[in-house]
């Protein structure tokens, strides 16, 4: 069967020798699940460019990744770090009923 989400965890094997003891050992199964393609939601209200405060632009949303997608926003081809005075980038992690992230 394929792996599912909810058995990324520990596995142990153990082996027991009677009089001799036992052995054990363990692994790390890690799931990986690629993102829903994005979906960005624009803010349909006007924004002024004489504005003093930093407005919303928009809105991206991953879903049912694992782990958890970086999400990156570019103006042309550059990506945009946030500054304290012009950009503000905030990312909201969301628990899907799934088990599965949203950002």
């Amino acid at each position: 069967a394929l792996p599912i989400l909810q058995d990324d965890r520990a596995f142990i094997c153990q082996i027991g020798a009677g009089a001799a003891g036992f052995g054990e050992n363990r692994t790390e199964l890690r799931v990986y699940k690629a993102p829903e393609p994005p979906v960005i939601k624009p803010n349909t209200a006007a924004i002024l460019a004489s504005n003093e405060t930093l407005e919303e632009i928009a809105v991206c949303i991953s879903r049912n990744g694992y782990p958890s997608p970086n999400i990156t926003w570019y103006k042309g081809r550059t990506p945009l770090q946030a500054s304290s005075d012009k950009i503000s980038i905030t990312t909201t992690l969301t628990r899907e009923s799934s088990g599965q992230d949203r950002k």
